[in-house]
């Protein structure tokens, strides 16, 4: 009876703890899901209306009050801070979200990353800073593309300017999609970066500068290669001149 009277005692404080922690986006699942009962205190609230509106001043004075893992919550729109900010293409706010450590690897419940967002919304700015921060934009996600072709199907400025960030990170612009169908219907199979440009000229433009300017290297490559080859046979037959001329000496 006594026991039962502590343990009546202690589930209160118990449950109200566990309630305030998923309030206040404590107990977060680190693929980026939330429970379904979490609740959405007025800080929470006010950090994902200052990233609407762009002002990270009101960001950094939502976080100073909410506990650490706060910066990661699943929002109402079921989006990271940072992941709403990339979408909203608030470069300030992603800014200072991974400057105050959010967690940029973290996904969305269909797999995609903040980088794969800002590469389908064609936020230039933003895919750069992720990029720094240490995304890969090589990476191919389950429907067997990468950030560049994401970037590819838009048909804004924005994306043109994405498409130019990926190229410039590395990103080759000749990379085949081994594109994977992910809904009935769906055709699955290689596609080139050029058969995925919509009806946007400026990014059919750069990528052909980008396509001949990787064959000019490519070629380039082969020439050396190939100068390195005959240099290294020219030098081996060489020193196989000079050891038949020794040897032929020795023997007089």
């Amino acid at each position: 009876m006594l026991r039962r009277c502590l343990l009546l005692a202690v589930l209160p404080a118990a449950l109200a703890q566990r309630i305030k922690k998923v309030k206040d986006g404590d107990l977060i699942d680190m693929t980026g899901g939330r429970k379904q009962e979490t609740q959405f205190s007025d800080n929470v609230i006010k950090m994902f209306n200052a990233i609407s509106t762009n002002q990270p001043d009101q960001i950094n004075a939502a976080l100073a009050t909410l506990p650490r893992g706060a910066i990661n919550i699943r929002g109402p729109s079921g989006y990271t801070p940072l992941f709403e900010a990339v979408l909203k293409h608030r470069v300030h706010s992603v800014e200072l979200l991974l400057k105050r450590g959010a967690n940029f690897r973290m996904r969305n419940d269909d797999g995609f990353d903040a980088l794969d967002a800002a590469a389908f919304g064609g936020c230039a700015m933003c895919a750069d800073r992720l990029i720094k921060a240490g995304l890969d934009p090589n990476t191919v996600r389950h429907d067997g593309f990468n950030t560049l072709h994401r970037a590819i199907w838009g048909d804004t400025p924005g994306h043109t300017e994405t498409v130019r960030v990926i190229l410039e990170a590395g990103v080759s612009p000749t990379k085949i999609a081994n594109s994977i169908g992910t809904v009935p219907g769906q055709q699955s199979g290689p596609v080139h970066p050029r058969d995925m440009v919509s009806e946007n000229e400026a990014t059919a433009k750069l990528l052909e500068e980008w396509i001949s300017k990787e064959e000019r290297h490519e070629k380039i490559a082969q020439q050396f290669e190939s100068t390195q080859s005959a240099a290294s046979r020219a030098l081996e037959a060489g020193a196989k001149k000079k050891k038949a001329k020794k040897a032929v000496k020795d023997e007089v």
